[in-house]
């Protein structure tokens, strides 16, 4: 029954929150980088922002399986509140693990065109996730890739089209969330009209706000109406959103105006990581994950300074220029998510899907081969017996 499902939750929620304090609660909201192969200080570091910090997650970088399951087995056994482990796997695990098998990439399953594909690509990277004790996949990517000069989103997208990129959006957040795994469409308000990278500077997007709408909204719309847990919002000047030339995963204006009041998105929202040059350099390390947080973000993700960002934060609080209901209202979010991937997951005897999966990444690489010049007529085929 609905009703009685939903109640569990907020009864679990509630009972949660109340007995945490205002640090901690604040702590639920920082999501800290980890590189699983990078030895016993750092593991030990974490554990202690673990037991110390009280922070809520853990991202997943550079690492093998062994080191990354026994890093999560570790962290998990120090965490009173569960954690929620995040991982960039837009092409499978394999995007960030070693000697790992590969999902084709976003722009594959795109030129397939076949949204039945689409969704089992979801659903077996979800499972894949699952396996690993990973709870929340940063993907799929939901910008159109209009620019051909872009250098970071290219073939990470599904493609060119608003329509195109919004119907495999959609197909493989189902897929995804359709196995208890919590997808993340990003980079709101949309970093595929760029010809900068946000890893290195603040790129502008110049679109107007219809534009915006009509475009770089409408993958994010289809991904939140297939019940997408989580949206990451992207560091980009956007003129036409916001004048002020805050990057938008630090505007209010980009994610309480648009993304939750228009768009009526009710999840998740995360911050791009904060160590990333379009935001690292122009704030402070706490003052940027400060912002973030005031801004509307409940996950604040790769935060470099984490004890004094949590204190930063709490001294707004001193102050009166945050609302102990703000906290509360993020800290919420967080345990929401976590019910919904950690405690209510149902226990679901997974078979061997190797071969399936083999067959359907088999089945997206033929179906989008493409001819796009001939121009020695060397189709079709005649002589199969020297090098093509």
């Amino acid at each position: 029954s609905k009703g009685k499902a939903l109640s569990d939750e907020d009864k679990w929620v509630s009972d949660k929150l109340s007995k945490l304090t205002l640090e901690e609660k604040i702590g639920q909201s920082f999501m800290v980088a980890c590189w699983s192969n990078r030895g016993e200080d750092h593991i030990k570091e974490i554990e202690q922002q673990i037991t110390e910090d009280k922070i809520g997650g853990v991202i997943f970088f550079q690492g093998e399986r062994e080191n990354l399951q026994n890093s999560i087995d570790r962290f998990q056994k120090k965490a009173e509140v569960p954690l929620l482990i995040g991982m960039d796997a837009e092409w499978g695990i394999a995007m960030r693990i070693f000697q790992e098998e590969r999902f084709p990439y976003a722009q594959t399953i795109g030129a397939a065109n076949d949204v039945e594909l689409t969704k089992k690509m979801g659903e077996y990277m979800a499972i894949e996730c699952d396996q690993m004790g990973i709870h929340l996949s940063f993907s799929p990517v939901a910008d159109v890739n209009s620019n051909p000069k872009n250098p970071v989103i290219g073939f990470r997208a599904f493609g060119s089209d608003a329509t195109h990129v919004s119907k495999h959006v959609s197909a493989f957040v189902q897929g995804m969330e359709g196995q208890n795994v919590l997808s993340c469409v990003k980079h709101f308000p949309g970093h595929g009209d760029t010809d900068a990278d946000s890893h290195l500077e603040l790129p502008t997007v110049s679109h107007t706000e219809a534009e915006f709408r009509s475009v770089d909204f409408a993958p994010f719309k289809s991904g939140i109406a297939a019940g997408t847990s989580a949206v990451m919002v992207a560091h980009l000047n956007v003129p036409s959103l916001d004048n002020s030339g805050t990057p938008s995963s630090l505007s209010k204006k980009v994610i309480q105006g648009y993304l939750r009041n228009e768009l009526k998105f009710k999840g998740l929202v995360i911050s791009d990581a904060l160590n990333m040059k379009a935001v690292s350099e122009k704030y402070g390390k706490s003052e940027v994950v400060a912002k973030a947080y005031i801004a509307g973000c409940d996950i604040v993700l790769f935060p470099e300074s984490v004890k004094e960002a949590i204190q930063l934060i709490r001294r707004k609080v001193d102050a009166g220029d945050l609302e102990i209901t703000e906290i509360d209202a993020r800290c919420k979010q967080v345990l929401h998510a976590k019910y919904k991937a950690i405690i209510h997951k149902p226990m679901v005897k997974r078979k061997d899907v190797s071969i399936e999966r083999k067959l359907a990444c088999a089945q997206v690489y033929e179906k989008a081969m493409v001819v796009i010049k001939n121009d020695n007529q060397s189709l079709p085929l005649e002589r199969l017996d020297r090098k093509i």
